[in-house]
């Protein structure tokens, strides 16, 4: 009798999705490079860009959403995942300058004499943000 080996589903080959992350992983840190330390007005421009394009594609996230999850009530897609996102968005437009003023630190005067330290807030990199699926949008750009 012949046997054939069937792969169990948990092993399937995952190379090609692996690669296309792998890629924009990165092509974002290449945009990274070009402009690491945005400006305060840049920051802002971004996190208003966010907020537009989710208030612009509020149709078509509900019905992606209705779509993936068979029944996703378009009031609850509306209020978590695009009117959160979008609100915290706004938010941290509003509070982005207090968050990248220089925090002072104590910088003992017979070590530094009349120098004084910070901490600067500052970028450092891409990162990978991987959500879970039940708030697909909330989770990865509301967070």
């Amino acid at each position: 009798m012949a046997t054939t080996e069937s792969r169990p589903a948990s092993s399937v080959d995952d190379g090609a999705a692996i690669a296309e992350l792998e890629e924009a992983v990165a092509r974002q840190r290449a945009a990274f490079l070009v402009d690491p330390f945005p400006s305060l007005q840049e920051r802002r421009q971004l996190l208003g860009a966010l907020a537009g394009m989710l208030m612009s594609h509020r149709t078509q996230i509900q019905q992606a959403l209705s779509s993936d999850f068979a029944v996703h009530p378009p009031l609850a897609a509306d209020l978590i995942e695009v009117l959160g996102p979008a609100g915290r968005a706004v938010y941290a437009a509003e509070q982005l300058a207090s968050w990248m003023e220089p925090e002072p630190r104590a910088a003992d005067p017979a070590l530094y004499g009349s120098g004084r330290a910070f901490v600067q807030p500052q970028p450092k990199g891409v990162i990978g943000n991987i959500v879970p699926w039940n708030f697909p949008f909330d989770l990865s750009v509301g967070r």
